[in-house]
């Protein structure tokens, strides 16, 4: 009978554990999308702000236009109107890119030299150090999961046990965001990399 229990205690503890990062994701893509009308925003943007006189808006507000209509604060309207280009011209689909964009753009550069964007990774980000983060969140939900089985006790002090479990979960959840992360940034530059590499060749 424990032993089914502490199997249904485990059982319990990773489906939670897992839970977490899909809940994250939901509650972020409610806050993206919740005051959001596409259909209007899209054509309120395209009618003000796309291919706009250059001085005919502030820039702080163009920004602000491509940052709602993306719901990235990272986003500027000289990036956002390169994502429409892209997209039009067939080399990209816009909601997939912006949304890698989305959730990668802390580790990615967006430098513009003479009317040409150069995308590079940001804080040495690689498929190595991404998957390096993978291997700790699995190895740090593993030991929580054995100190909450009370398989380890840390000088038999429970609340000590409690707060490092907690701990190892927390440090689980952040490594997985970040692994998640730079995947998405480095599918984002390979996106925007091979689209400009196919823009290249169609002008040559």
């Amino acid at each position: 009978m424990e032993s089914l229990t502490s199997i249904s205690t485990i059982i319990a503890i990773i489906v939670a554990i897992f839970s977490i990062p899909k809940s994250l994701h939901a509650v972020n893509e409610h806050r993206r999308k919740k005051f959001k009308d596409e259909l209007e925003n899209f054509g309120e943007y395209f009618e003000k702000f796309y291919k706009a006189e250059t001085d005919k808006y502030p820039q702080l507000l163009k920004d602000k236009a491509a940052q709602n209509l993306t719901r990235s604060i990272d986003m500027n309207d000289e990036l956002l109107h390169c994502l429409i280009d892209f997209h039009e011209k067939g080399l990209v689909n816009f909601d997939k890119t912006t949304d890698l964009y989305y959730w990668g753009s802390r580790f990615i550069n967006v430098i513009k030299v003479d009317n040409t964007f150069a995308f590079t990774p940001r804080n040495r980000v690689s498929g190595a150090i991404s998957k390096t983060y993978y291997v700790i969140y699995a190895l740090c939900l593993t030991f929580a999961i054995i100190v909450f089985t009370g398989k380890f006790h840390f000088w038999n002090i429970a609340w000590l046990d409690v707060l490092i479990g907690v701990s190892f979960i927390i440090f689980s959840i952040s490594s997985l965001r970040k692994a998640d992360d730079m995947k998405e940034a480095l599918e984002f530059l390979r996106t925007m990399n091979d689209a400009q590499s196919k823009l290249k060749s169609e002008k040559k």
